[in-house]
């Protein structure tokens, strides 16, 4: 439902209301960060998806970027072995990197401020995406018993 609210309310009421909300508590990728690190499956997948569409703007993106560790997070197929948040991780990193590129290119407008945050970032985010949902180029993960 969030994610819904973030594509419909557009850029220019999504980011006041983001920062609003957050005021004097945590940055924005700190709040995803923990999100994301809830044991509760269903919290995961819709701190991903709104998420992803966070990402898709450069604010957004420049935002994410700034977090190592949830950088990491989006990045590593190994953190979601549930093939829901697999999904949505990927396509995270997927709008990740989409504007990361466009940032890097010159295709968004963005301050060289986020330039010099997103760009050395692109090479992570391409090889996630590569790497698929799963970490092993889309294919899902199986593990064997010994027998």
């Amino acid at each position: 439902i969030l994610a819904r609210f973030v594509q419909r309310a557009g850029e220019g009421l999504l980011k006041p209301v983001i920062f609003s909300t957050l005021r004097g508590s945590k940055t924005l990728a700190e709040a995803f960060h923990t999100a994301l690190s809830n044991p509760e499956e269903n919290l995961r997948c819709a701190a991903y998806e709104c998420l992803e569409v966070v990402a898709r703007s450069a604010w957004g993106a420049a935002e994410i970027c700034t977090r190592e560790k949830l950088v990491q997070r989006v990045s590593d197929a190994s953190v979601e072995a549930e093939p829901s948040a697999a999904s949505w991780r990927h396509k995270c990193a997927c709008s990740l990197l989409a504007t990361a590129r466009s940032i890097a290119e010159g295709e968004a407008a963005a301050d060289a401020r986020v330039v010099e945050i997103v760009t050395p970032l692109v090479p992570t985010l391409q090889a996630a995406v590569k790497a698929g949902p799963y970490g092993s180029g889309g294919q899902a993960r199986v593990e064997s018993e010994a027998v």
